[in-house]
Parts: structure tokens; C-alpha cells; sequence
């Protein structure tokens, strides 16, 4: 019977690496023909096969987004990125923010504020070493925080990247299913975005598009959010709130950057337009097309300051 299950489990591990070589050369091939790339058939073609793609690799775990709303008790959310800009608040403002409805990335899981939503997103499954960073020193505290109230529901934003399960049990965390698509042409990407929201398909998955950020705000749209508000989402550094702080320095967290040999810009990776389109850009699609919700900014020192208006603190 044991030889039976690892004979069964040899050959999905197969199945498994014969799907991403497939994955691979398909998204190469279309990625290098523009026509392709930004078709609006072919990027919806695409959200299809990931959806099913990730549903296969997170273990068939799924967890539909719309549930989430049972959660929501204010009109207002707030999306905290780790940007450095977190450092300006004081603590009368970081506890105005817990007053409201925080849907939090990552390392922000760490800071003082009670979050209703945390979002983690697993390293991919070449950042070894970032991965090794994240089971040692992130996710303990992030399960300690859960443990202690301060983060309630506990999301993994990215759960298709089954390798992590090798470094750190997720089993307390609900995986929705994010999507990516290919096109970095903003009149294709505007038209995906309204497609999925005039047929509600944000109900059952949210599109990546640049950054984890555009994925949140498509969050904060379907949950009906009047006001949100974007802190530690700055874009034009790479500079995290933890680094050169003496209040977060206790965690010893490694720059992330520093995994990464190839990364030389001091702009955020996801509003570098030499990777792709800016997310500053994508996010332009939503405060345009929303017209109903008002967005709005922490600090004059983040780059959205160039769309946004700052937020009025109560607490100053």
C-alpha cells in the first residue's frame, strides 16, 4: 500500500513538471509575439488555465474571495504595503488605522496594527534562500500575531508555489486564487479589469497585474469599500519600514533585495517600467474607473502622491 502512494505521488510530481515545461514555453512564445501578448481572447484564455493551474498546484485548496466579506466592519480600508514611509507614522496614527479595516502584504504582518485581512505571499520557488528568511524569522511572528488577535484572517495570496509547504506549514491560511495574465498594454488591461467586474469573476479570484497592490484594491471594489487608503505603498524606493529601524530591528529581517543579484534600481521592482508596465499605472485604471470610492494616500513622499490626495488623520 506504502509503494502504491508513492508510486501515485511520483507520478503527479511528474505530471506536475510536464505541466510547468509546457507552462513555460507556451507563455515564452506568447510573451515574444505583441499580438498575442496583448490580446484581450488570449490574456482571458490565460486567466482560465491559471485558475485551474493553481488550483491543481495549491493542493486543490480554494477558498472563494466573496467570503470574505462576513469580515468587513467599516467602510473604510486601509492597504499596507512595507514601504518606508511607515516610519513618518506616529503611534496615535498607526492606532487610527487599526479603526478600520486593514488588508496588510507580508512583512507589514510585524507592525502594531491590527489587520483583518493578511495577505502573505510565499518567495518564488528560485528565491531559496528568501524562502529559508521566511520560515525562520517572518512567519513565526505572523502566526504569533494571529495567535495573540492582532491578525485575523490569515490568506496565502500565492498558495499554487506548493515548494514553500516544505519550509513552513500553511494550513492555518485560506488560498483564494490569484490570477496573472500576460499583456502589459494599459487599453487591454482596462478592458480585462471591467470585464471582470461587470461578470463578478472578482468573486471567485482577483487578477495580479505588476504587484500584489492591484490584486488588493480589486479586493477592496468587490467587498464595496467607499475609502481606501494606501500606506507603505511607496514605488519609487525599494527601502522597507524594517530596514535601519531602531523599533523593527529586533527581527533581523535581510533586505529582500539582497537575495536578488540582479536587482540594481532603487525603484520598487513593480514600478520599474524596464520590467513591465509601471503599477502605478495600473493602479490609474482603478481611481479612474471608480469613481465611487475615494483613494488616498498615507505620505507626500510616496509616488501615488501624484494621484491621490493625502489622508486627513484624525489622531495628529
Amino acid at each position: 500500500m506504502l509503494s502504491h502512494y508513492l508510486t501515485l505521488e511520483v507520478y503527479c510530481r511528474e505530471i506536475a513538471y510536464q505541466i510547468m515545461f509546457i507552462h513555460k514555453l507556451i507563455k515564452g512564445y506568447v510573451l515574444n509575439n505583441k499580438v498575442l501578448k496583448d490580446s484581450l481572447l488570449v490574456n482571458f484564455s490565460y486567466l482560465v488555465y491559471e485558475f485551474v493551474r493553481h488550483f491543481f498546484f495549491s493542493g486543490f485548496r480554494y477558498y472563494k474571495i466573496s467570503r470574505l466579506s462576513k469580515l468587513k466592519s467599516s467602510d473604510t480600508l486601509v492597504i499596507i504595503g512595507a514601504g518606508s514611509t511607515i516610519n513618518e507614522l506616529s503611534d496615535d496614527q498607526l492606532g487610527e488605522l487599526g479603526s478600520y479595516d486593514v488588508a496588510g502584504l507580508s512583512y507589514s504582518g510585524v507592525l502594531p496594527i491590527r489587520q483583518t485581512f493578511y495577505f502573505y505571499e510565499s518567495p518564488s520557488a528560485h528565491e531559496k534562500e528568501l524562502m529559508l528568511e521566511h520560515a525562520h524569522k517572518l512567519l513565526p511572528v505572523i502566526l504569533d500575531n494571529n495567535k495573540k488577535g492582532a491578525l485575523n484572517k490569515l490568506i496565502w495570496k500565492n498558495s499554487e508555489n506548493k515548494i514553500f509547504n516544505q519550509h513552513f506549514d500553511l494550513s492555518q491560511f485560506v488560498c483564494p486564487n490569484v490570477c496573472s495574465i500576460l499583456t502589459d498594454n494599459y487599453n487591454t488591461i482596462k478592458k480585462i479589469l471591467k470585464y471582470c467586474k461587470k461578470y463578478k469573476l472578482n468573486k471567485y479570484f482577483l487578477v495580479q497585474i505588476r504587484g500584489s497592490v492591484a490584486a488588493l484594491v480589486q479586493f477592496g471594489i468587490l467587498l464595496k469599500y467607499k475609502k481606501i487608503i494606501f500606506v507603505g505603498v511607496d514605488l519609487n524606493t525599494g527601502k522597507y519600514f524594517f530596514e535601519n529601524n531602531e523599533k523593527y530591528m529586533s527581527h533581523n529581517f535581510a533586505d529582500p533585495y539582497s537575495f536578488d543579484n540582479t536587482y540594481t534600481s532603487n525603484v520598487h521592482r513593480t514600478n520599474n517600467p524596464a520590467l513591465g508596465i509601471p503599477i502605478i499605472e495600473v493602479l490609474r485604471i482603478f481611481f479612474e474607473e471608480e469613481p465611487n470610492i475615494q483613494f488616498y494616500v498615507s505620505s507626500k513622499n510616496s509616488a501615488l502622491i501624484k494621484l491621490l490626495p493625502l489622508w486627513d488623520w484624525q489622531n495628529t
